[in-house]
């Protein structure tokens, strides 16, 4: 019988007789020698991965609708579905996605009839009541956790189960709401400062949080919209405040999906894990913190934020209350370039009044405003600019997918090879000024690539404490290996720069063809290394004439038009005009 590993938490078992779930099970340099023990990864499949997109928009809103009607009852509230929606997005739609994922691995493995050993291990402290579940997703614990309730549940027959270590994940430290001498004094100054903040700014009818304006672009809007510049940090520091009060209540869980009904054992199995996943602080804390974020006073007519909405749970339940309440909330784009095919199924568009998006409308909620982010940012001809170095600019992958919007996890081996080939086939001369600035959040949580690129290549690596703006200055010519903001930012500063678009990794939005055709057409975008590398040869000599030529620099403005909108008139007008329809 063959050994079933299905993370990377290391067995007792026979390594010679072995399958592995995927290559998140092995370190980096052991997944080329061991690939043929590795089961393919079911979204490797593009065909599969578009059935199950579909499959997965439909189901998220088949659920959303049952759980969001089933709240309003327990909690007594009249929430709309944009309100619960701010509370549970982006983690339910990451939730159903994540767990047909592995479902769907997990199904691959047994699709043959195989009977499998596979080492169960007890695993303790893997709730969202003690972890950031962005983080928790992530980790080797949580998953094997989730892959063996996946054979308990569907494969129990087809494996014989040898019993693994006991494993405690350590949990991070979390907010209790209790009385102490420091919480009520640390409480009565924020409650001061809330009542002071909420006087001054009486008058502001925008309110602004987690907005990526610089200081300067941002006093400037404000006194445009003549109000007072503030920026909101009070919720910021208190990211994903976590009470647990007591044990869940399962008999109040039950209620939750009570009226669904489910067409396979997938969504059985996903109805189950649900109701005991959700974190108590939106079932049974509910009121808790509402009335934590109540404490917050300001009562502003149109509420904006880029980033906080994302994850920040007390933010998203006093958001929740005021738009409840009428209060407008428009939601804006904090990183972009070309947008993905598979979006974060419209959350954004779908919970807010608008979305502020940079890259020009294709939703009815949207409205395109110049980058807000990339307003700081000015032409290379302010720059003290002596470039010298060529700078690949990567991405992370995660090891295991959360989102279909992003590259799937497997697609790391097809980006690594990429990478090697591009080196492979780039002169000397660039070789010997070759640099690579890794994602900030490269780590063993996603694929660690500053250790696989430098078993594979013998190359210079940015240190991690070096920015990105500064790896900008000191390129002469920049490459960009994924299509998002980093890509934007060179072409806003002027930085002579390609991009790579893995046809298999990188699914773009159709409403960006006309644009990423001509770019193509110019040699600004490749989706083929060992071209890009011959171009970067070809002009590597004098990159600022290419990046200067007429029909580049017309390419460039037409990007920064579509992608940014960014033009001849002043950014700011354009949001302010647009923003003083909600007075």
């Amino acid at each position: 019988m063959k050994n079933l590993q299905l993370t990377n938490i290391k067995n007792k078992v026979d390594y010679k007789n072995i399958f592995y779930l995927g290559e998140w099970c092995l370190k980096n340099s052991e997944i080329e020698l061991k690939k043929r023990s590795i089961i393919p990864y079911h979204w490797n499949s593009l065909k599969k991965l578009e059935k199950d997109h579909k499959y997965i928009n439909n189901l998220h809103q088949k659920i959303s609708k049952a759980l969001f009607k089933s709240l309003n009852k327990i909690h007594k509230k009249n929430y709309s579905d944009k309100s619960w929606g701010v509370i549970f997005e982006p983690f339910l739609q990451y939730y159903i996605t994540i767990l047909l994922d592995r479902w769907e691995i997990t199904r691959k493995a047994f699709l043959k009839k195989n009977k499998y050993q596979v080492s169960f291990h007890g695993i303790k402290n893997i709730s969202f009541e003690m972890h950031d579940y962005t983080k928790l997703f992530f980790t080797d614990e949580w998953n094997q956790n989730l892959f063996q309730n996946i054979i308990n549940f569907q494969y129990k027959k087809k494996v014989r189960i040898t019993k693994g270590e006991k494993i405690i994940l350590k949990s991070e430290p979390y907010s209790k709401i209790s009385k102490t001498f420091y919480t009520i004094f640390k409480d009565t100054v924020k409650k001061c400062f809330n009542i002071l903040l909420a006087k001054v700014t009486r008058g502001n009818h925008f309110f602004f949080v987690q907005h990526y304006f610089d200081i300067k672009s941002f006093v400037k809007l404000n006194l445009l919209l003549k109000q007072i510049p503030v920026s909101h940090n009070y919720f910021e520091g208190i990211e994903n405040i976590k009470i647990f009060n007591g044990k869940k209540d399962q008999k109040l869980r039950n209620q939750l999906f009570k009226n669904i009904k489910t067409k396979n054992n997938f969504e059985k199995f996903l109805i189950y894990s649900l109701k005991n996943d959700i974190t108590s602080n939106i079932i049974e804390n509910f009121n808790l913190i509402l009335n934590e974020a109540l404490k917050i006073k300001q009562k502003p007519k149109v509420i904006l934020s880029a980033g906080l909405h994302w994850s920040d749970l007390l933010f998203k339940s006093w958001l929740a209350e005021k738009i409840n309440n009428g209060t407008k909330f428009l939601s804006i784009e904090h990183g972009g370039s070309l947008p993905f095919k598979y979006p974060y199924f419209f959350f954004e568009e779908n919970n807010s009044n608008r979305f502020i998006t940079w890259f020009k409308e294709h939703h009815q909620n949207q409205k395109q405003l110049p980058a807000q982010k990339l307003l700081r940012y000015e032409k290379l001809a302010n720059y003290n600019y002596k470039p010298k170095k060529c700078y690949l600019i990567l991405d992370r992958i995660s090891r295991y997918t959360l989102t279909l919007a992003k590259p799937v996890s497997s697609n790391y081996f097809t980006y690594i090879n990429d990478i090697c080939n591009l080196y492979k086939t780039l002169n000397l001369e660039v070789k010997n000024e070759f640099n690579i600035k890794l994602h900030p959040a490269d780590s063993d949580k996603v694929w660690n690539t500053k250790k696989f690129l430098k078993h594979r290549l013998k190359t210079q690596i940015a240190p991690d404490n070096k920015s990105i703006t500064d790896s900008f200055l000191e390129s002469k010519l920049t490459i960009c290996f994924y299509p998002e903001t980093t890509f934007a930012e060179c072409v806003r500063i002027g930085i002579p720069c390609v991009l790579y678009v893995s046809p298999r990794m990188h699914k773009i939005h159709p409403i960006s063809k006309k644009l990423f055709n001509h770019l193509m057409k110019v040699g600004i975008i490749f989706d083929d290394v060992n071209l890009m590398a011959l171009h970067v040869n070809k002009i590597w000599i004098d990159p600022q004439k290419w990046w200067n030529s007429s029909k580049i620099v017309n390419a460039r403005n037409f990007f920064e038009k579509e992608a940014l909108c960014f033009d001849e008139k002043d950014s700011l007008l354009k949001w302010c005009k647009f923003l003083k329809t909600f007075k």
